[in-house]
């Protein structure tokens, strides 16, 4: 068992480490959680974070909210429309923080969408 591990370990430790991603004028780095523009930059929280790449993530468009739930929170977690809009206002206000033009325009009924 000891040497399964270690063999694990040694594979851990040649695996390339996730760089950052860029979507418009915003990088996204998945190491400290961060978002950034130039050198302004606004640290996320985990929930954050996982709602941003979801907006992000290809196909860009219109993200249902069940969709961000489902890329946030734990499998069966039960996530209200408040805390998804209390979220989405969060990553708002920290897009505008680091000055981009870009943000999280609401399609009311569907969902929600980074312009």
């Amino acid at each position: 068992m000891a040497e399964l591990f270690a063999r694990l370990r040694a594979v851990l430790r040649r695996a390339p480490t996730p760089s950052a991603w860029a979507w418009a004028d915003i990088e996204v780095d998945p190491i400290t959680h961060a978002v950034s523009r130039g050198v302004d930059r606004a640290e996320l929280s985990p929930t954050e974070f996982r709602m941003l790449a979801r907006l992000i993530a290809p196909p860009v468009g219109v993200v249902r909210r069940r969709q961000l739930v489902d890329a946030a929170w734990p499998a069966g977690a039960s996530v209200s429309d408040n805390t998804i809009d209390k979220y989405v206002s969060r990553l708002r206000r920290k897009l505008a923080e680091i000055g981009t033009e870009h943000t999280i325009r609401t399609a009311r009924g569907v969902g929600y969408e980074l312009v």
